[in-house]
């Protein structure tokens, strides 16, 4: 590197740093000095100086942004990834909540319904969206489609729970529910533990 190379360089590092007390050379303590009274041997050595600062610096951004990430991973693992799921579904479930609380008058009104009538309503909401996907319900005046999703969230509350937040699956659900029947069963004296 030639001389004005390196003054060049150095010159480029002094603009870009906000402050002096962030320069390698006054950690070390060098005294700035213009570039072109120094010698050769110490526009080198500052030149030297930056490079391994800007490497160290370097490697403490990535091993920053290396935690962060394991710290994301870890803190991520086993649950279930809410971003995935479309927004859309969940602000046309709130509406028809919102229209089912003015109605009703009451937040928890649909804890009280039997799950039967939420499969019929189900229903009557998917076939109206089946035969026009642009329907809406009269009453409501709110697409079918939002009832349906809403109809889903009750039902799945109903008949899942809490187990929906594990993410269980299906089967693993019906190998717990055996397993709490076959303890029961067993508690009861209706099956012998033998069999």
């Amino acid at each position: 590197m030639t001389r004005e190379e390196m003054i060049s360089e150095l010159s480029k590092y002094c603009d870009a740093i906000d402050v002096c007390a962030d320069c390698p050379m006054r950690i070390i303590g060098k005294v700035c000095n213009p570039f072109e009274v120094l010698s050769n041997e110490e526009l080198e050595e500052r030149i030297t100086l930056i490079e391994e600062d800007k490497e160290t610096k370097q490697e403490a951004v990535e091993g920053f942004i290396n935690q962060l990430t394991s710290l994301t991973a870890k803190a991520d693992a086993g649950k279930a990834p809410i971003s995935l799921v479309p927004m859309e579904i969940v602000w046309a479930i709130a509406w028809i909540r919102k229209y089912g609380n003015e109605k009703y008058r009451d937040p928890d009104n649909w804890k009280t319904v039997e799950p039967e009538r939420y499969r019929d309503a189900l229903m009557r909401h998917i076939l109206h969206y089946i035969s026009d996907p642009k329907s809406v319900d009269e009453e409501s005046g709110y697409p079918h489609l939002w009832h349906a999703a809403c109809n889903i969230a009750f039902l799945m509350s109903m008949d899942y729970g809490d187990r929906v937040y594990s993410g269980d699956t299906f089967e693993s659900l019906r190998c717990k529910e055996f397993g709490k029947a076959l303890a029961q069963g067993i508690k009861e004296g209706l099956i012998n533990e033998t069999d």
